[in-house]
């Protein structure tokens, strides 16, 4: 009787045990079935990726002077007088001009035969303005040519620089003292209506050597001479000139949005009067910077040729930097932007 009744209990014990284990086995199946529906349900509601490619990194490179440039300079090796002189022969220096249309006349002397002397490009700035250039109409050995009259309009009551400088078919500067000359003049009165512009004042596309008909600013043909009419912004009247021509002063040789094909570098050049550059025995420096890429440094008084371009607009900025390690304002005419455009 008691054996029967122990085998009884053990009996029930055991489908406790075997209840308790199907239970446990029903809730794990259970929880592997919704941890399946869940993953489903997810994967339902994925959505394919694309992966984005970086933009391009522009990574610029100084190279050396392009071929077509240097086939250009060597015909000039051994030309007497090989080097250009300008001399701004109206306004002189400190002259007074009623009005505000101001005539100038330029004086190129340059006996070469060469055709990098007739490629070469006569700039003028007036103040802190981007420069205009144009070719000068003929260079004929043992002779001068006087280039004018060229009119700047809506010139602002006030003192003026006006700089005129010759440049290189590859829009270098000559390093000789003669192809640069700066003056001042005053504008009392500004009684005349501003004035539209007329054509294109600036060589804005350069892949290839320029031509006599490149772009040029549009001329009025008088005989015998050329005429240029250029508006500049119309501006407020000044007491005085911001700058002081006796100091320091840098002129940036890169005309204003200016438009590279891919495959032309881009060459830094510039003109520095009153100053010489550490690498020349002096204690200045320049700097220049490409968007906002860091600084980099022009010790020597060289044009700098920079490949790697990326297409898009760029700015490029120049400064001159004085001993003490600060750019040297003069100003605000020693540091200048200018923005260009790859295609």
């Amino acid at each position: 009787m008691t054996l029967r009744i122990v085998m009884r209990i053990v009996h029930l014990h055991s489908d406790k045990v075997l209840l308790r284990l199907l239970h446990c086995s029903g809730l794990l199946v259970l929880s592997l079935f919704l941890s399946s529906c869940s993953t489903n349900n997810d994967n339902s509601y994925t959505t394919a990726t694309t992966v984005v490619a970086p933009p391009p990194r522009q990574v610029l490179r100084v190279v050396p002077r392009p071929q077509q440039f240097l086939n250009l300079e060597s015909e000039r090796v051994g030309v007497e007088t090989s080097v250009p002189a300008v001399k701004i022969l109206f306004p002189a220096n400190g002259a007074t001009i009623i009005g505000a249309a101001v005539p100038v006349s330029i004086s190129l002397n340059d006996n070469s035969k060469s055709q990098a002397a007739r490629a070469d490009l006569i700039a003028l700035a007036l103040d802190n303005e981007p420069y205009i250039a144009s070719h000068p109409n003929s260079l004929s050995p043992h002779a001068t040519p006087v280039l004018g009259p060229i009119e700047l309009r809506n010139v602002a009551p006030g003192s003026h620089l006006l700089r005129a400088f010759v440049l290189q078919p590859s829009l270098e500067t000559y390093k000789n003292r003669d192809a640069f000359q700066m003056i001042t003049f005053m504008v009392a009165g500004n009684g005349d209506e501003p004035k539209p512009p007329i054509g294109d004042h600036s060589i804005a596309e350069r892949g290839a050597v320029p031509t006599r008909s490149a772009r040029q600013p549009q001329m009025k043909g008088i005989k015998g001479t050329r005429s240029l009419s250029l508006s500049v912004p119309r501006q407020p009247a000044t007491v005085g000139l911001a700058v002081d021509p006796s100091k320091p002063l840098l002129t940036f040789a890169l005309p204003n949005g200016m438009k590279l094909t891919p495959e032309a570098p881009l060459v830094i050049d510039f003109y520095l009067s009153n100053a010489k550059l550490k690498g020349d025995g002096g204690e200045y420096r320049v700097r220049y910077i490409i968007d906002d890429d860091d600084p980099q440094w022009i010790d020597k008084w060289e044009p700098v040729w920079l490949a790697g371009w990326i297409a898009g607009k760029h700015t490029v900025r120049l400064e001159l930097i004085g001993p003490d390690g600060w750019p040297f304002l003069n100003g605000g005419y020693n540091i200048i932007t200018r923005e260009i455009s790859l295609g």
